[in-house]
């Protein structure tokens, strides 16, 4: 099977402000199931911030232009992705900044890149298609579009990433539209985990990164200062973790970038106020929470920065993209086209052949954008664990078999988890099963790569069977051609089935002993380490779970031919033993029949001669009185 999916320039380019919009688009408009673009201004009503000529106004003149004033506004494009047919509250949401400084140039292209990845990889890739199918993403590739569409870091003389409600005065922050425009996103949702792109460093960092938390000691030469002593998140130990996969996904950067570096945003960087990284973990619930009252624009209702609870409880990594905001084009990477490929093909040797060699480092055509797609990647696959049974193999009977016990050897994939604690194995009614050798996990490694093929663990299963004659029922149903009804063919799925659990994260518990924060506060946290977390909301359901399950996997076809042979001997043994018994129950329910039959012969007998003698003595005594009476009457 061919793609119909065109491809685009080898080479990743810079896009601009036109070209985003154009691109974005174009995948609503040819994939409207999974891919969704709106804008601040038509659905919040939010004024426009400057101008941003259109490629089609640009090449008109001053009096052609007069009537195109609405064309030439700066916009703040709104994407979503997601599988709209089957999502609900209970997807996970993950959201994405291209740029909130205009002239930090990677990270809209990037985040573009992969919202193109994703829509376009849908249909092919089991992995792509496993995240959209689960996930809501929510991106905007360029919330500074006027600094964007300019080559300007702010927006109109306002650094959007000193505008939102944290650690900051209440007529200092979302003065800018762009601030306005992330704000009025996310107050419609509740996004467990983000990434906003920037530039001019090669990092990754994550809370805090604010002034009230670098007090604890720390010297600082200037408001650009590291603070490197300063209080810490309750939530660091699962924030540095994923840190490191990403770090690891990632790779070097190019141009003489070397690793992305790691932490805490006041120790890697600077402490700033009014940072969205820290409004995003704690502007619900924090002390520095800020409620505005801009001047511009007419003001901005401050119920807006009012916050539910659920809110503002994000883990939003900054990453600084390079030490340049504008690498040199070249260092942007090739695009690998898989659209010149079969899909499905048996070619393949290995994973990098199997998947797409831009899930990998250092593969050829790496750059600054792959590097970045596969960080994306790699957060909207951490956002919730995830466990596939790849393979389960034939089902045999164990030499001890009393019990009916029956073993297999299964693989599966793990996705999602930092370190798994425990393996779990759940069967349904009438079977059970249990782990019973110690997981081989060489092939696996911490949140399981970016896709389901990088890693595998081989686990061995002991099946027990509960229900026997059900479970014979069931196994042999194939041979009756039962499985044409429905309920059959449920039953047969049903009954037969086993899940595999993931206990994982329990680290995540402990609160770091430099923090400042006494229990966990974020949902991505929450949801792994407290079973009884709960958020029902408008826009959310989020739940705490201490075990992930896979799905079901019907296990009916893989027991050994032996198995099925050996229970069909039994069956016909039985059926044979049954006709004899059925054979000998006729014969004697014919016996007793026959014997009924003469009994009620000889009663029918002896009522007979019975009643013939009856009459014969009712004959004799009345001829006997008659004759007497006739004597009489001839005397007289």
């Amino acid at each position: 099977m061919k793609r119909n999916v065109q491809p685009r320039n080898n080479k990743y380019t810079y896009l601009s402000y036109n070209k985003i919009v154009t691109r974005l688009q174009e995948l609503a408009q040819k994939y409207p199931n999974i891919c969704q673009v709106y804008t601040a201004q038509d659905l919040y009503q939010l004024p426009n911030a400057g101008e941003c000529k259109s490629d089609k106004a640009k090449a008109t003149t001053a009096k052609e232009d007069v009537n195109n004033k609405d064309t030439d506004k700066c916009k703040q494009y709104i994407v979503e992705v997601g599988n709209f047919n089957k999502l609900d509250k209970s997807a996970p949401q993950v959201f994405y900044s291209g740029a909130l400084h205009g002239n930090e140039r990677i990270g809209p292209t990037a985040v573009v890149e992969f919202i193109t990845y994703l829509v376009e990889e849908y249909e092919f890739d089991a992995n792509v298609r496993r995240l959209v199918d689960t996930r809501l993403t929510v991106a905007m590739p360029m919330p500074n579009g006027w600094g964007y569409y300019h080559n300007k870091r702010e927006e109109i003389n306002i650094d959007p990433n000193r505008d939102f409600a944290f650690n900051t005065s209440p007529d200092r922050c979302m003065e800018s539209i762009a601030a306005r425009a992330i704000n009025e996103v996310w107050i419609n949702h509740v996004f467990q985990l983000g990434v906003t792109y920037h530039g001019g460093d090669n990092l990754i960092g994550y809370p805090w990164g604010d002034q009230t938390h670098c007090k604890h000691g720390s010297i600082r030469k200037s408001p650009y200062s590291r603070c490197s002593n300063g209080f810490i998140a309750g939530d660091k130990i699962a924030m540095h973790g994923l840190g490191e996969f990403l770090v690891h996904v990632c790779g070097k950067g190019f141009g003489g970038d070397g690793l992305y570096k790691l932490g805490e945003m006041n120790d890697v960087i600077y402490p700033v106020e009014g940072g969205m990284e820290d409004w995003a973990y704690g502007g619900s619930w924090h002390s520095e929470k800020t409620t505005c009252k801009p001047k511009t624009y007419n003001g901005y209702a401050k119920e807006k920065t009012t916050y539910k609870d659920e809110t503002l409880r994000t883990v939003l990594y900054l990453i600084e993209t390079a030490d340049e905001k504008i690498p040199n084009q070249n260092t942007l990477g090739l695009r690998y086209h898989r659209s010149l490929f079969s899909v499905g093909s048996k070619n393949a040797v290995s994973k990098m052949e199997k998947n797409n060699m831009l899930l990998y480092p250092g593969t050829v055509g790496d750059g600054h954008i792959p590097r970045n797609i596969r960080l994306s990647l790699g957060v909207l696959n951490a956002v919730e664990p995830y466990i596939k049974i790849k393979k389960v193999n034939t089902i045999s009977s164990r030499d001890n078999n009393e019990k009916k016990k029956y073993e297999t050897e299964i693989k599966i994939s793990v996705n999602g988890v930092e370190k798994i604690d425990d393996i779990v194995c759940k069967a349904s009614d009438i079977i059970t099963c249990h782990i019973s050798n110690d997981p081989n996990k060489e092939n696996w490694m911490p949140y399981g790569g970016l896709s389901i093929d990088d890693n595998h663990i081989i686990l061995k299963i002991v099946i027990e069977i509960n229900s026997p004659v059900k479970f014979k029922q069931l196994l042999l149903m194939e041979d009756k051609d039962e499985l044409t009804t429905k309920s059959a063919a449920l039953a047969y799925e049903k009954h037969l089935t086993i899940q595999i659990g993931i206990k994982s994260d329990s680290h995540w518990k402990k609160i770091p002993p430099k923090s400042s924060d006494k229990v966990h506060e974020s949902h991505w946290v929450n949801v792994r380490t407290n079973p009884k977390y709960n958020v029902d909301s408008k826009y959310a359901k989020i739940s705490g779970k201490d075990i992930w399950y896979s799905e079901p996997f019907n296990v009916a076809d893989k027991f050994d031919d032996a198995i099925r042979d050996k229970i069909r001997a039994e069956r016909n043994e039985l059926q044979i033993q049954n006709e004899e018994k059925q054979s000998e129950i006729k014969n004697v329910v014919s016996l007793k029949q026959n014997e009924k039959h003469v009994e009620g012969i000889v009663h029918t007998t002896i009522i007979w001669y019975g009643t013939i003698g009856t009459l014969i003595f009712v004959y004799l005594f009345l001829r006997k009185r008659w004759k007497k009476t006739k004597k009489i009457n001839t005397r007289t």
